[in-house]
């Protein structure tokens, strides 16, 4: 019985080990291009880990004038190379950040009511 208590032990160390790697390759800031027009980054994705959960801000800056609008992350779902989440809560802006091989770099696919986005991102360091 003692050995059935051990494994348990060991196997959620082991799930939360893998839970918080999986959150850490996520943390940090993301950025796509910058605007010529604006000189600003497009977008630009903000991910932390605050009391264990991951969450955050996206922050889209419109081609034109410039001015920046700053979302908050809501509903994320944390996968293996994936963190999928939203940033409103009638289920219209739905974002999916995949990170490719090496951590640096990923791909931004979001979906804002009608409008499609896929923007390569990189990590700042």
């Amino acid at each position: 019985m003692r050995n059935v208590g051990v494994m348990s032990y060991v196997t959620v160390v082991a799930c939360l080990s893998v839970s918080a790697l999986a959150q850490d390759q996520f943390v940090g800031t993301w950025q796509a291009r910058i605007s010529p027009a604006t000189g600003k980054h497009s977008i630009t994705v903000n991910i932390v880990v605050k009391e264990g959960k991951i969450g955050g801000t996206v922050v889209l800056v419109d081609g034109f004038n410039g001015n920046e609008t700053e979302s908050p992350i809501i509903n994320p779902e944390l996968g293996a190379r994936t963190l999928k989440f939203e940033t409103s809560p009638k289920d219209d802006e739905i974002w999916k950040l995949t990170v490719k091989k090496g951590g640096r770099e990923g791909l931004l696919h979001g979906s804002m009511g009608h409008m499609l986005i896929d923007e390569r991102v990189v990590k700042k360091r």
